[in-house]
């Protein structure tokens, strides 16, 4: 058995302390800088599990849908944007989504019949779509393919 035994004077061994100080400080900062973006993240991931969550979900943007949607499919976001899609991705910087962080994944995409959209001329049909990617909403749009159709975020217009 050895034992090492080593004389420290107090001066070095403060400045040890306070080196070994200075670190954790750091690193917890760190750690809660790191916690505040995952918490900003989180409070914009909205839970999308079941179909009951995405009507809510819309529901909070004020549109009543119906409660089955139209349309349920798995999409794959290109790992290039064609410009078409380029544009749709304005839509979705402009409400705090980016489909450029899923490039390349498999994505789920519901549409839902908005049953009050203001001013739609008789017989014209209005979609909510919501996009989600791991149980999560990461985009969507509220859209008319009608002649003078329109495309926007969740948000109503002016």
């Amino acid at each position: 058995m050895f034992i090492y035994t080593a004389k420290l004077k107090k001066g070095k061994l403060a400045m040890v302390g306070a080196m070994i100080l200075a670190v954790l400080v750091l690193l917890i900062l760190m750690r809660t800088a790191a916690g505040t973006k995952d918490l900003e993240t989180a409070a914009h991931a909205t839970a999308a599990e079941t179909n009951e969550d995405r009507v809510a979900y819309l529901a909070t943007y004020g549109w009543v849908v119906d409660e089955i949607p139209v349309e349920s499919q798995e999409v794959r976001i290109p790992d290039s944007f064609p410009e078409v899609l380029e544009s749709y991705n304005e839509i979705q910087l402009n409400q705090g989504f980016d489909l450029h962080k899923y490039e390349g994944k498999k994505v789920k995409r519901y549409v839902y019949h908005v049953s009050n959209y203001p001013d739609v001329p008789e017989g014209a049909t209005v979609k909510a779509t919501v996009l989600t990617y791991r149980n999560k909403v990461i985009g969507g749009d509220v859209s008319s393919s009608e002649q003078n159709g329109f495309i926007h975020g969740f948000d109503a217009p002016n």
